[in-house]
C-alpha cells in the first residue's frame, strides 16, 4: 500500500488540527513536540520543517481564527452605540473561537517575546479603535467635561478585558449583543452627561 504524501498546505492543517486537540486538554505547558509529531503520525523532525515550537504552532493556531485584530467599521451614530459594536464584535469573536482563547490564556505565563508582541500588537489596535470612538464621544458632549478620552478607553477595555476573562475560563454562554449593552449601560453610569 502506497502513502500518499500531503501537499506543504494539507500538513500545515494537519499539525493546527492535531495541536488544537492535544492543547485543548488543558495541558498546553505539558505538550512538547515529540506529542504533537506522534499525533500527526510523523517525525519529530519533520514537525520542525512546518514550525520550530510549539509557540509557533499556538501562534499558527490563534492567526487562523483571526485573532489578529482587523479593522472594525464604525457603526452607530453616538460614541456609545459604536462602543457597544465593537465589544459584541469582539465577543462573539471569542465566543466562537473560545478553546483558542482558553489555549492563550493557559499560555501567557509562559508567554515568548514573539507571542506576547503579537498580543500588545493587537491590544494596541483595539485601543486605537475605542479612543477613536471615544474622541469623537468627547467632541460630541457625549459625556461629562471632566472625564478624558484616555480614561473612557481606559475604562472600556479594562471592563471588556476582565469580562472576557471570566467569560472564558469559566466556561459560561453569553449573548453578545447583551453583554454589549451591559458594557454601555455600566461605562455611561460612570461617564454619561446624563447620569
Amino acid at each position: 500500500m502506497t502513502k500518499v504524501r500531503k501537499s506543504a498546505d494539507e500538513r500545515k492543517e494537519q499539525i493546527l488540527d492535531e495541536a488544537f486537540k492535544l492543547f485543548s486538554n488543558g495541558k498546553y505547558n505539558l505538550i512538547v513536540m515529540e506529542d504533537i509529531a506522534k499525533a500527526c503520525n510523523i517525525a519529530r523532525t519533520t514537525l520542525y520543517e512546518y514550525y520550530s515550537s510549539k509557540e509557533d504552532i499556538l501562534i499558527a493556531l490563534v492567526e487562523r481564527v483571526s485573532f489578529e485584530s482587523r479593522e472594525i467599521k464604525f457603526r452607530g451614530n453616538t460614541c456609545r452605540e459604536q462602543l457597544e459594536y465593537f465589544a459584541e464584535d469582539l465577543i462573539e469573536k471569542i465566543r466562537e473561537n473560545k478553546d483558542i482563547y482558553r489555549i492563550l490564556f493557559q499560555a501567557t505565563p509562559v508567554m515568548s517575546e514573539k507571542l506576547s508582541s503579537k498580543l500588545i500588537n493587537w491590544r494596541e489596535q483595539n485601543f486605537q479603535q475605542v479612543y477613536k470612538a471615544a474622541k469623537m464621544g468627547k467632541d460630541s458632549g457625549e459625556f461629562r467635561e471632566e472625564i478624558s478620552v484616555e480614561d473612557v478607553t481606559f475604562v472600556y477595555q479594562a471592563y471588556l478585558g476582565q469580562r472576557m476573562g471570566e467569560f472564558i475560563m469559566k466556561d459560561e454562554d453569553i449573548d453578545p449583543k447583551m453583554e454589549a449593552k451591559r458594557l454601555g449601560d455600566m461605562l455611561w453610569n460612570g461617564i454619561g452627561k446624563n447620569v
